[in-house]
């Protein structure tokens, strides 16, 4: 079985490996270990043995015989539901939202079809292939994004933007008998590793320029002084996860005006007027 999982699925695809790889992330990135993913960890490993091996062990050996991902479908790694609550810019919704099983995705997807349904009839913006795309019910997803490919002559999410532009008839084929195209299963991982990487630096970021401007508004220079040359280590340790130091002055002249005008300042241009309208309205004199 192990074996048979190797071959379709790669080492990311047997029992846990989701789970685990969710785990480990969660505890270094906690104890504030500079290494973002275990997977691009594992990757560079692979590939400093053997180059070009990494997609590989992290995804099968059949990955390049047909233009489907089999791995999504034959993978049993992800088994508990939940267990990247705990990492930086992890959806909440999403993840209790699998912690609450099938009934409560199948609940999310009713309300979602049935209100795309509702707008498509007056909306111009807004299609009936749109609903088809995220209907809870799977046959009506897969005509709904082979039909989208074949409009668009490529791979695109339900926002209509290119995923991949690599696109033939395999493709939408294999959509219909339920696999997801290997291109653009390839690119979300991509982005699922990169943006698991990116959250932590800037979340080491955030809490060194919080903790400063936090020094700095209690007038604390010593500590303010020992934030910075903390900040700077860690940059000298950590070539390929480095933090911004250029933005904090910026950060504490924000941290000092209201908070009101703070909003105001980051609200759309087009919305400002309204809102400074109820802020004359709600606030007092």
């Amino acid at each position: 079985m192990l074996a048979a999982l190797l071959a379709f699925s790669g080492v990311s695809g047997f029992p846990f490996a989701e789970d685990l790889e969710d785990i480990i992330d969660t505890i270094a990135q906690k104890l504030g270990l500079p290494m973002g993913s275990i997977r691009a960890e594992v990757a560079k490993l692979s590939d400093a043995i053997i180059p070009g091996s990494s997609r590989f062990v992290l995804n099968g050996l059949m990955r390049d015989l047909i233009p489907a991902d089999v791995s999504g479908r034959t993978s049993l790694g992800d088994v508990a539901p939940a267990t990247a609550i705990g990492l930086p810019g992890s959806s909440a919704i999403r993840e209790v939202t699998d912690l609450l099983g099938p009934a409560a995705s199948m609940i999310q997807g009713v309300f979602a079809t049935t209100s795309t349904l509702a707008k498509a009839t007056y909306r111009p913006e807004v299609t009936f292939n749109d609903a088809l795309r995220i209907s809870p019910v799977t046959a009506f997803r897969l005509v709904g994004d082979s039909w989208s490919y074949y409009n668009t002559g490529a791979i695109t999410d339900r926002r209509g933007y290119i995923v991949s532009p690599e696109m033939n008839a395999g493709i939408i084929l294999t959509r219909l008998l339920g696999f997801y195209p290997k291109a653009a299963a390839e690119q979300y991982q991509t982005i699922m590793v990169a943006k698991r990487i990116t959250d932590y630096q800037r979340q080491i970021s955030a809490g060194f320029r919080i903790g400063w401007v936090k020094a700095k508004m209690a007038g604390d220079e010593r500590r303010a002084r020992a934030i910075m040359d903390a900040a700077r280590d860690w940059n000298k340790s950590n070539k390929d996860m480095q933090v911004n130091i250029k933005g904090w002055s910026r950060a504490l002249s924000e941290a000092r005006r209201p908070a009101v005008e703070r909003q105001l300042r980051s609200a759309p241009v087009s919305a400002r007027q309204n809102l400074e309208q109820t802020g004359r309205l709600l606030l007092s004199d």
